[in-house]
Parts: structure tokens; C-alpha cells; sequence
């Protein structure tokens, strides 16, 4: 004979609710029968006073631990635990105190959060209450009557070969007890009046949830967006997206997000689908034309968007403009090459045909290279008839949004030569002083002042600080330096 019973409530077809037993009702049954024929299963839930304390102002049958019943405190919290939060709707979840909002209780020390041992002591046989959240948030409930009993050990072992990632310890001794559902009833030998108890319904017969994504979203948060265990704000953390990733949602619920790696805080989620217009400053709305998510050419991962990298398409058909390179990257074609970038820009429109945050197949240093998954991949139109001029002044206009939106430096904005060694942006290359020229355009600054070669990675830093306080004047960082040249530097530096 088992020494417990265990009940498996998915928490699409049940819903949770905390009972207050001020009536002094005898047991689960009468309890179960005042709640109703929806209420299936009931459990002995936190600790109360088993006698008075008149010295601390203690009755028999008082709260002794954090609950709320309805948005309203039975009893005030006096420290922070672990508990469980239910909201009006009846969803369960993990949380303290300050995610209360309807319904709450504060377990005993709990056993595991978030898959890890979380308290450690330990106690001998004794009658023992539990319960779980499997990841998918289904609630696992473990009773043992005293009679038989169970110790810590045996009855967290239970909880996890049972699939849970969170297990809290409730009231145990000759208070648990309850009733699972049919044949799963447990009263122990010993009458014990009980004071709160964990009720959980039936939600009727509407069919069960499929786990369909709610849709992608774009992290907003500038610092990155901390993933969570249960949808709380004190629950452990268990990992991260980074600004700008694009996540898959399967479901939102009071505020909280949840993805197939835990859950995040949704107010610093947009979805993909709403994206605010973007216009840059010379007045082009930018146009969105995603390559379908799936696709070969459309990689997902992670771009940390350090870079810009500017390239030209090469195509001088004369229909080769911004939206025909978008329906080119969305064939067959291009997904067989597996080739993609983030925009294209002609003399009259800017088309974006990937998220900024998103890796692109752009650069041609292979598939995890610092250019595909460090850079924004921008194209300029060289089609016959087109207004190259126009072409390379809207580039620059994005440009200058793109540095503005993520912080990047005029000087990390780099030909697609440097990540490959090919000729492009050709035209550019081919134009004497082309390449100053067009940084001029994305800086707003006169050519002369943005001349030569990006300063390497390694000297971005000290290159950036030498020209903002005037020790160099921020041309030509790769060229080599003249004996005259040093003498000014160091004149400036007032070592000589």
C-alpha cells in the first residue's frame, strides 16, 4: 500500500482557490460540499495556532503564517517566503508577499525552487502536505497521512520523480489530510480542526488549451530582460535575453510572459507584429517586409548590433530597387543561397527585411562571424535610373537612426569589406575619397574631419578619447604618425 496519494491538476482544466475555515467546518467533506459540485479536491494548507498564547495575544485557531483571501490579509506577513499567489481567475503560480493580489499563502521553508535544493533540514516519518509546479505550471499535490507517514527526504524524492521544479512544504502532522479525487480521499486516525485550505475546481468542459504561440516579441529593455522560473518577480532567475531579441511567447498572464524558456516581465516585450513606425530624420518611413520566420536564410540567434555594415547590391537592373531585393530575399533563391541582410535602401524607400537584433547571412565570414552576428547589415541600391546620390543620402539618414537607437559609434559604421575582404561597397571604394564622403553623410560633418581607416577594436576606445579631448584629431587613425605629428601630440599633452 502506497504510503501517499497524489493528485495532477493541469491548470487548463482547474482552477484554485484559498478557503478560510472561520466557520469551523469539521473536515474536507463538509468543506468540499459548501464549496460546491465543481470543487473536486481539497488540501490542508498553512499553519495556525493549535492552542492560545495569551501572552502574545495568540487565539486557538489563528493564522500563524502570511495569508491573503480575496485581496484581503488574514493574517499580515511578518517575513518573506516562497508561497503561492492565485489570481482572480484561479491560476496558481510561485511568489512572495509582494505578488499577492487575490489569493495567498506562505508555505514552511520550501524544499526545491527552481530545480535546486533550496532548504535542507530534515524531519523523521510524520504526516506530510506538499505541493508542486511541474515547468509547464501544472500543480502536483502530495498528502500522506500520519498513519502511514512519510520523512522529508521520501516525500521530496516523490515530488521530483513526479516532474516538479518547485515542491512547498505545508502544514503537516495530523493536519494533513484532504481529498485528491475519486478513491483518493486521506483522513488520518486523529481528528484535527484545520483552519486554511487550497479548494481546486473543475473548469467546466470547454476543451483543453492547445500550447499555440501567442506570437514574437522584441525585448525592449535596454539592460536585457532577466527569464524566471514562475511568473513573479522574486522567483530565481534562469538566464536572460539580451535588448533586441526576438522571442516566442506561448502565453501571457497578469503582466508575465511565458516563452519556452521561463518566464519574463511583459511590459518590456513588443510584439513583432506592432512595431512602432520608425521615420528617419529626412522623412522615410521605414517599410517592414520580414523574411518569414523558419526560413533558412532568416537564422534567428542573436545580434548584438556593435556594427554597422554598409554593402552595395550590385544589381543595376533597372526594377532593382528596395522592395524587389525584399521579394528577392524571401524566394527560393535566397533561402537556397542563404542569404539575407536587414535593409535595403534606394532613392526613394528604405524596405527592413529582418529585425535589428536578429543574426543575418550578410558579411561572408561564416555563420557565427562577428559581421553576421555583430552587425546590421545594410544595402544601397545601384539600379540603372536610380539616384545613387539620393540612394547613399537615405543610407546615411538610416545611419544616423540606426546609431541613435543602439549607441553605436560613427566609427563602428565599417565597409562590408572589412569583415571578408571582398570589393564592397564597390562603388563607394572605386569613388576617391568615396568612403570619407559617405561617413560625413551618416555624421553630419564635413568630409575632411572623418578620413582613412576605422581605429582597429582594440583602439577604439583610447582612439575615441584622445579625439574628444583634443590630443588628436581624429582623422586618419591607421596611417602612421610623421616626427612632427608626435611633437604636436605631445605638445597637446604638455609633456614637452
Amino acid at each position: 500500500m502506497s504510503k501517499y496519494k497524489l493528485g495532477v491538476f493541469p491548470q487548463d482544466q482547474y482552477r484554485f482557490r484559498i478557503f478560510d475555515n472561520t466557520a469551523k467546518l469539521k473536515d474536507w467533506p463538509e468543506i468540499m460540499t459548501a464549496a460546491g459540485p465543481d470543487c473536486v479536491a481539497a488540501m490542508n494548507l498553512a499553519y495556525f495556532a493549535l492552542s492560545a498564547v495569551p501572552a502574545q495575544g495568540i487565539s486557538a485557531f489563528d493564522h500563524q503564517s502570511a495569508i491573503m483571501v480575496a485581496g484581503k490579509w488574514g493574517h499580515e506577513p511578518a517575513y518573506h517566503e516562497y508561497g503561492i499567489c492565485i489570481n482572480a481567475d484561479g491560476r496558481l503560480t510561485l511568489g512572495t508577499e509582494a505578488d499577492a493580489v487575490y489569493d495567498y499563502a506562505v508555505a514552511l521553508p520550501p524544499a526545491v525552487i527552481g530545480g535546486r535544493d533550496y532548504n535542507t533540514s530534515t524531519f523523521a516519518r510524520n504526516g506530510v502536505t506538499y505541493l508542486g509546479l511541474r515547468s509547464d505550471d501544472t500543480v502536483v499535490v502530495l498528502i500522506s497521512v500520519k498513519d502511514q507517514g512519510m520523512t522529508s527526504a521520501e516525500a521530496v524524492a516523490a515530488m521530483r520523480q513526479a516532474g516538479c521544479v518547485h515542491i512547498l512544504r505545508w502544514d503537516g502532522s495530523w493536519s494533513s489530510r484532504g481529498c485528491l479525487g475519486p478513491g483518493q480521499a486521506l483522513t488520518p486516525s486523529q481528528y484535527r480542526l484545520v483552519r486554511s485550505w487550497l479548494l481546486i475546481y473543475k473548469r467546466g468542459d470547454e476543451p483543453q488549451k492547445e500550447d499555440k504561440p501567442v506570437g514574437n516579441y522584441i525585448v525592449t529593455a535596454e539592460v536585457g530582460l532577466n527569464i524566471r522560473s514562475a511568473p513573479a518577480k522574486n522567483a530565481p532567475k534562469m538566464g536572460g535575453y539580451s535588448h533586441g531579441a526576438v522571442v516566442t511567447v506561448l502565453e501571457l498572464r497578469d503582466g508575465w510572459a511565458r516563452t519556452d524558456r521561463g518566464w519574463v516581465y511583459a511590459a518590456y516585450l513588443r510584439p513583432v507584429s506592432q512595431e512602432a513606425d520608425r521615420t528617419t530624420d529626412n522623412g522615410i518611413t521605414i517599410q517592414r517586409d520580414y523574411i518569414a520566420k523558419g526560413r533558412k536564410n532568416r537564422p534567428g540567434g542573436v545580434n548584438s548590433r556593435r556594427y554597422i555594415t554598409i554593402h552595395e547590391t550590385g544589381n543595376k537592373a533597372a526594377t532593382a530597387d528596395a522592395a524587389a531585393h525584399g521579394t528577392y530575399l524571401k524566394s527560393d533563391s535566397a533561402e537556397a543561397g542563404q542569404v539575407s541582410w536587414h535593409y535595403t535602401v534606394d532613392d526613394h524607400a528604405i524596405v527592413q527585411h529582418l529585425p535589428d537584433g536578429e543574426t543575418a547571412y550578410h558579411a561572408g565570414d561564416g555563420a557565427d562571424g562577428p559581421g553576421n552576428t555583430t552587425s546590421i547589415g545594410v544595402e544601397i541600391c545601384v539600379n540603372a535610373g536610380g539616384d545613387f546620390e539620393a540612394s547613399k543620402r537615405n543610407t546615411a539618414a538610416l545611419v544616423r537612426l540606426l546609431m541613435g537607437e543602439y549607441g553605436i559609434p560613427l566609427y563602428y559604421v565599417v565597409q562590408h569589406n572589412r569583415w571578408n575582404g571582398k570589393d564592397c561597397p564597390r562603388t563607394i571604394r572605386e569613388t576617391v575619397g568615396g568612403w570619407g564622403a559617405f561617413l560625413a553623410l551618416c555624421g553630419r560633418e564635413k568630409p575632411d574631419q572623418i578620413i582613412g581607416t576605422p581605429a582597429a577594436d582594440w583602439a577604439v576606445a583610447a582612439w575615441g578619447k584622445a579625439k574628444s579631448k583634443g590630443v588628436l584629431d581624429g582623422t586618419r587613425p591607421t596611417d602612421p604618425a610623421t616626427r612632427q605629428e608626435l611633437a604636436v601630440v605631445l605638445d597637446r599633452l604638455n609633456l614637452i
